[in-house]
């Protein structure tokens, strides 16, 4: 069952050890997901996340788009160092709420988004998703579908002229 969190911050009432779920909506804007030839605003898309020593994976409409340290039985710790992540062009839903997924694995409890929380930003706009979440602790994946109307909670929809510095994704 999917509860409201805060994020950045711990999980409310409990600081949960092993692997669950957080999510968010988020409705970009259109350019970001009309393809069309070689389109500088669809090809800049990227989600960062600003800090975590938690091992996460990074989902968008269901697919992943990367992620940091591993889950059990191996597990390990992310690097606690900021993480980007390439939206890959048509991975964005045109006028619907996409679903930003991330699974974390909190050996300790521990583990949990630090600075701004997580953002998304294209060339020239951005959208921090500081605020509400949901969570849901254990390892079945969420339903993964961008929606067409608005989720009750944890919805995003509001761009401002981009301000972070942007840094090399450690892929491309």
């Amino acid at each position: 069952m999917w509860r409201p969190v805060a994020v950045p911050g711990e999980v409310e009432g409990a600081r949960p050890a092993g692997t669950g779920w957080y999510r968010c909506w988020v409705k970009v804007p259109d350019n970001w997901a009309t393809l069309g030839g070689r389109d500088l605003w669809v090809e800049s898309v990227t989600l960062t996340i600003d800090s975590s020593h938690a091992a996460h994976a990074v989902f968008l409409n269901g697919k992943r788009l990367g992620g940091a340290g591993s889950f059990p039985p191996d597990a390990k710790p992310s690097d606690r160092l900021a993480k980007r992540y390439k939206v890959p062009p048509g991975a964005l839903a045109k006028g619907r709420w996409n679903e930003l997924a991330i699974k974390v694995f909190n050996r300790d409890g521990s583990g949990r988004f630090r600075g701004s929380g997580p953002s998304i930003q294209g060339y020239f706009l951005e959208c921090l998703f500081s605020g509400e979440w949901e969570y849901q602790p254990g390892t079945a994946p969420p339903p993964g579908q961008a929606l067409e109307v608005k989720p009750a909670r944890a919805a995003y929809d509001q761009f401002h002229e981009a301000s972070r510095v942007l840094f090399e994704a450690q892929t491309l």
